[in-house]
């Protein structure tokens, strides 16, 4: 699972290769930055999965701990609606 401190750092990582490659931060990028699908990091920006709060999903198949939620927003510039 990726803790708030790890995404953080994965993030600054992916901005310095987004800079350096002259390409536009994307999810679908990002994604595979982290080694995850799109809708993983679709399902962390939303919060849910298959409607159920992401946070309620068992710890042993989840990426992303409770506090990356509002970090992924906050970078990608979306509400949680």
């Amino acid at each position: 699972m990726i803790e708030v401190k790890e995404l953080r750092h994965l993030l600054k990582d992916y901005e310095k290769t987004c800079n350096k490659s002259h390409i536009r931060p994307t999810k679908a990028d990002l994604a595979d930055f982290i080694g995850v699908s799109v809708q993983t990091i679709r399902n962390g920006i939303r919060g849910m999965y298959n409607g159920v709060y992401y946070g309620l999903k068992p710890c042993c198949t989840r990426v992303f701990s409770n506090g990356c939620f509002d970090i992924l927003r906050d970078y990608f510039g979306e509400d949680d609606s």
